[in-house]
């Protein structure tokens, strides 16, 4: 990714600031306009970025997430606004 930032001189918006890795680094946001296509660019040199001078992890398949669900007893009605003054009835 550092090859890619010196080609383009800019960072997207959508990827990790690398911060720690880097040191505290100003990076300029890639913009892609009529004048200039900052992100084509960017995205151009990280495709034909040399990955054999880093120590790269491989690129994201997908990500893994653990889930739980909890499911609770609804309470009627009355016993959630017991403390209201005033409590709609339904009309049937």
């Amino acid at each position: 990714m550092r090859q890619a930032v010196e080609k383009a001189s800019c960072l997207p918006w959508d990827y990790p600031i690398p911060r720690l890795a880097w040191g505290d680094t100003d990076l300029r946001v890639c913009l892609n306009t009529m004048e200039s296509n900052e992100i084509t660019a960017f995205n151009n040199a990280m495709a034909e970025a040399n990955t054999d001078l880093c120590d790269c992890l491989p690129d994201c398949e997908g990500i893994r997430y653990n889930l739980q669900v909890e499911r609770k007893k609804f309470l009627p009605p009355q016993d959630l606004c017991k403390d209201k003054v005033l409590l709609v009835q339904p009309k049937i």
